[in-house]
């Protein structure tokens, strides 16, 4: 899956469209496909960490870098969907899905690495110059002078991916009644 992620998607779309209907097809080809669209695209992110300004990393991670962390959990979740139903190819994609646990935690492990390397680049420590927003200025720039209705989400340790998503369902729900936006900010620690 990881080495032929392109032809691995085309013939899952080809098995998917061979088996309309079938649930235990469309689970799988699910997890197969998740599984190399993830290599797909952390081979294009691969290639592109060695990013020298803060802000620009902040940019890469929120348009395209966090797609890798959705990936691997949709991923992670049709494997075990997969698990409980007991087929006999659990052991093939046992192996697969430890080879992309692998392969995510050293991933992540090289980013945070890399995002490390460029804040000590920008000098200062983490006292770096930034437009982005820091967190301890987050009342300041988003709650103090507004006067209308707010709403706003607070959470501990909310993964950027499921933020996206959540914020995509809570649109829908409001029958695009309300403005929701999402914004990153620099973090304290």
């Amino acid at each position: 899956i990881s080495d032929h992620s392109e032809e691995v998607i085309t013939r899952m779309e080809t098995l998917l469209m061979r088996q309309p209907g079938n649930i235990l097809i469309e689970q799988l080809t699910a997890f197969v496909s998740l599984t190399a669209s993830y290599y797909e695209l952390a081979e294009k992110v691969n290639t592109q960490l060695k990013i020298e300004k803060v802000e620009e990393f902040v940019h890469q991670y929120t348009d395209t870098f966090y797609q890798l962390d959705t990936l691997y959990r949709r991923a992670i979740e049709k494997y075990y969907s997969l698990k409980a139903k007991g087929l006999s190819i659990i052991d093939t994609l046992t192996l697969a899905k430890q080879k992309l646990d692998i392969d995510y935690h050293e991933l992540t492990g090289v980013m945070n690495m890399e995002w490390t390397n460029t804040i000590q680049n920008e000098g200062r420590g983490w006292n770096f110059e930034t437009s982005i927003t820091r967190q301890t200025k987050f009342y300041d720039e988003y709650v103090k002078n507004i006067s209308t209705r707010l709403m706003v989400i607070v959470s501990d340790a909310l993964r950027y991916e499921v933020a996206r998503e959540m914020l995509g369902e809570m649109f829908k729900r409001s029958k695009q009644k309300h403005e929701i936006h999402i914004s990153n900010m620099i973090g304290m620690l």
